[in-house]
């Protein structure tokens, strides 16, 4: 998920970096409307705020799910070492993630 806000963002602002380093020409003067840009570049770096709040929220979640899991595999390999380590290391890691 990260990965694809991401990209999408980035291609947003190469998107925008590239119509202006077109809208510059080669005599170096700008030809075009710099507001414009301005207000795209401002409603992409609000569209990062926004994503910024959607992943934190996400990447916590994630984290806390991953933190959840650690802790119920170590309780499986104290108390249930017979049914886990004992076993194929395959079975044993399948046992403790269902």
């Amino acid at each position: 998920m990260n990965y694809i806000v991401t990209s999408f963002l980035y291609g947003q602002y190469d998107q925008l970096n590239d119509e202006f380093v077109k809208s510059v020409g080669d005599q170096e003067e700008f030809s075009a409307d710099f507001a414009q840009f301005r207000r795209r570049h401002q409603a992409i770096s609000r569209s990062v705020q926004e994503a910024d709040r959607f992943l934190m929220i996400s990447n916590a979640a994630y984290f806390c799910c991953q933190i959840t899991s650690i802790i119920f595999v170590f309780y499986n390999t104290i108390f249930f070492r017979d049914d886990t380590v004992a076993l194929d290391p395959a079975f044993a890691a399948l046992s403790s993630a269902g």
